[in-house]
C-alpha cells in the first residue's frame, strides 16, 4: 500500500515497550528504496499532525487502485 500511494499512515500496533516493542527507524529502513522520502515524510508527519489538530488531511498525490487481471 506504501508503495502505491493508497496509505495515509505508518503505525504501529506496539502497546507496550515490553511486550511488542515497536522499532519505527529499523521499520522505516526496510523500506524499499523506491518510496519516496515526501510519501514517508507525509504518513509519518502531516498525515498525523492533522489528525491531532483536528483538521482535514492534508492534499496527497494517490495512485491509482487496479485489480490484476487472474
Amino acid at each position: 500500500m506504501v508503495i502505491s500511494d493508497m496509505a495515509s499512515f505508518i503505525a504501529t500496533d506496539a502497546h507496550s515497550h515490553r511486550g511488542r516493542p515497536n522499532n519505527m527507524l529499523a521499520m522505516l529502513r526496510s523500506f524499499p528504496p523506491e518510496i519516496k522520502r515526501s510519501t514517508l515524510d507525509y504518513m509519518l508527519n502531516a498525515a498525523p499532525q492533522a489528525v491531532i489538530d483536528n483538521q482535514a488531511l492534508p492534499h496527497a498525490v494517490r495512485g491509482e487502485i487496479y485489480r490484476r487481471r487472474r
